[in-house]
């Protein structure tokens, strides 16, 4: 970077996201992430008979057609579209308003659905969706 070049805000919160290692976090960050990653999904399987997150998969069925997509809906195992995915999943992962406790809120229904369809889609590891996690709570704040 040039010393007259100003960075945006935005410009270095990305910057601060895209660099967080999970090898550069401590264990309990680590373990809190995948804990808060657990309790959300258990969250979302539980609430897949639900009525509300069934009638939006359905209205983004009929909006998407048959486009299969490369990410899942936790409830039926439908593969979507990666937003189309995260949006049901967003939906399943509230309904039940379980949601994690945060600082910031109850992020994990807007973090955890958003991270799952990307890593799916992006064939990520384990390790970087756990990177992206603690980012998507970090940048939060």
């Amino acid at each position: 970077m040039k010393e007259t070049e100003v960075i945006s805000p935005l410009q270095a919160l990305a910057d601060f996201s895209a660099a967080v290692k999970i090898e550069n976090c401590p264990d309990s960050v680590v373990q809190k992430a995948r804990a808060i990653l657990l309790y959300g999904v258990a969250v979302a399987v539980t609430s897949a008979s639900a009525e509300i997150p069934a009638k939006v998969a359905r209205a983004l069925r009929q909006e998407y057609g048959s486009e299969q997509g490369c990410a899942t809906y936790v409830a039926d195992g439908a593969r979507m579209p990666p937003g189309a995915a995260a949006f049901c999943n967003a939906v399943l992962f509230h309904v039940r308003i379980q949601d994690d406790a945060h600082p910031a809120g109850h992020m994990g229904t807007v973090i955890l659905p958003a991270i799952l369809a990307l890593a799916e889609a992006q064939r990520s590891s384990g390790v970087t969706m756990l990177a992206a996690i603690i980012s998507g709570y970090e940048v939060s704040l």
